[in-house]
């Protein structure tokens, strides 16, 4: 049995790191990338760098960040005060590719956004009968960011191997005055 290592940033006030129904609250009430609003869906990533990328992207978008600072020191600011990196292993042999289950190369703009609109239906579609179908724990999907280089696994909490998924908190996110790196255990609820 071959297993990978997966990562989630999660907030600090979180005190348990394990996968609930708690870690796909918003993906229920907003929607994702990959889901439909009321489509439940915990996103993970390949890397600990890759979960705090995705987690910065979200920040970026925070209508509470003001024009005081730059953008970059807010980020990391919101970044290392308030979130923190689960660490995660599961069973390659429950992962799917996505390519693998839509059965053809995603369209080569699948990471544009449509204007007026948070995500794309058809790549939300995509995701959304492949957690109705069950067929698998986790789907590989590629990183809207790099697109090419990194991974995000998505993960179906009506998998009936879902409750098994045990996470241990690893650490925070550390900055320096120069390079945002991972470090240290000591996480206080925020």
């Amino acid at each position: 049995m071959a297993e990978i290592y997966i990562y989630r940033a999660q907030r600090n006030k979180r005190i348990v790191c394990a996968f609930t129904d708690k870690d796909y609250e918003g993906a229920v009430l907003k929607g994702g990338r990959w889901n439909s609003v009321k489509i439940p869906m915990v996103y993970t990533s390949d890397s600990i760098s890759t979960a705090g990328w995705e987690i910065a992207q979200k920040i970026s978008y925070d209508s509470s960040l003001g024009p005081d600072k730059n953008l970059r020191e807010q980020i990391i600011d919101k970044l290392t005060k308030h979130f923190s990196y689960c660490r995660s292993t599961i069973d390659t042999r429950q992962i799917i590719n996505v390519e693998d289950f839509y059965g053809k190369p995603l369209p080569q703009d699948w990471y544009v956004k449509i204007q007026g609109m948070a995500y794309r239906p058809d790549i939300q579609a995509i995701g959304d009968q492949w957690i109705k179908s069950v067929t698998s724990l986790a789907m590989r999907v590629p990183c809207s960011i790099t697109r090419r280089h990194a991974f995000n696994y998505l993960i179906n909490p009506q998998h009936s191997d879902y409750p098994m998924l045990l996470s241990k908190r690893e650490g925070f996110w550390r900055y320096d005055g120069e390079t945002l790196s991972t470090g240290g255990t000591k996480v206080e609820p925020t």
